[in-house]
C-alpha cells in the first residue's frame, strides 16, 4: 500500500513538473501566434485609429506617449529567452508593430529574428501605404554573408498586394520558438521565401553581402 502511494506521488509530481515545463516551452509559441493574428486584423490604408487602439489595448499597450490620431505607434515583442540555452540555442524573438498617421493605419510590420546580437539573422514582413523606391505591389529580397547563405529575408508590400501574397509571407515558422536547438537561419524563420528567385533590389546592411 505504501509502495503504491509512493509511486502515485512520484507520478503526480512528474506530471505537474512536466506540465509546467511544457507550459513555459510552448507559451512563447502560442503568444506569437496570437500576436500575429491580432495585428493582422488591421488593414493598412483603411483601418482607423480606433481600430488600432482596440487591437493595442487587447494586446496590453496604449501605444507611445502621447498616442494621438495624428501619429501613434505600437510595438510588441515575444521571445523564448527564458527557456534554457541548452534547449533553445541562440533563442528567437518575434516583434510586431503598427502605426497610425492622420487617423489611418499606415504601416504594419513583423520581424522574426534569431538571437540578440548586432545584425541578427532576420525574416521581415513590412507593409506600408506606399514604397517610393519600390513601385511594385510587393518585393522579396534576400541577403547573405560569407558564412551564411540564408542570412536575411525581406518582404515589402503595399495594400495592393493580394491576400494570397500576404498569407504566404506571414507564414512564419513559430516552431522556432519551442523546438530543440531552435532555428539556424532566416530560411527556417520564413520557409515560404524562395531564395533562388527572390528579387535583389533591396539594400543590405554594411555587414552583409547581397545575393
Amino acid at each position: 500500500m505504501r509502495r503504491n502511494f509512493l509511486l502515485f506521488a512520484i507520478v503526480s509530481v512528474a506530471t505537474v513538473v512536466g506540465a509546467v515545463v511544457l507550459y513555459h516551452l510552448f507559451q512563447p509559441y502560442m503568444r506569437a501566434r496570437n500576436l500575429l493574428s491580432q495585428v493582422s486584423t488591421l488593414q493598412v490604408g483603411s483601418s482607423s485609429f480606433e481600430d488600432a487602439e482596440r487591437v493595442g489595448k487587447r494586446l496590453g499597450s496604449p501605444g507611445n506617449d502621447p498616442c494621438l490620431p495624428v501619429d501613434c505607434y505600437w510595438t510588441f515583442s515575444i521571445d523564448n529567452f527564458k527557456v534554457p540555452t541548452a534547449w533553445r540555442g541562440e533563442g528567437t524573438r518575434f516583434v510586431a508593430g503598427f502605426r497610425v498617421q492622420n487617423s489611418v493605419v499606415t504601416e504594419q510590420r513583423f520581424m522574426f529574428q534569431i538571437g540578440t546580437g548586432f545584425n541578427p539573422q532576420t525574416a521581415e514582413f513590412w507593409e506600408r501605404q506606399t514604397w517610393p523606391h519600390y513601385p511594385k505591389q510587393f518585393i522579396v529580397g534576400t541577403q547573405t554573408t560569407e558564412n551564411n547563405p540564408h542570412y536575411r529575408s525581406y518582404v515589402k508590400l503595399t495594400p495592393a498586394a493580394s491576400a494570397d501574397v500576404r498569407k504566404r509571407y506571414l507564414s512564419f515558422n513559430f516552431s522556432c520558438l519551442w523546438k530543440y536547438g531552435g532555428c539556424k537561419d532566416a530560411q527556417e524563420l520564413l520557409p515560404t521565401v524562395d531564395w533562388k528567385s527572390a528579387s535583389q533590389e533591396l539594400q543590405p546592411p554594411e555587414t552583409a553581402t547581397q545575393r
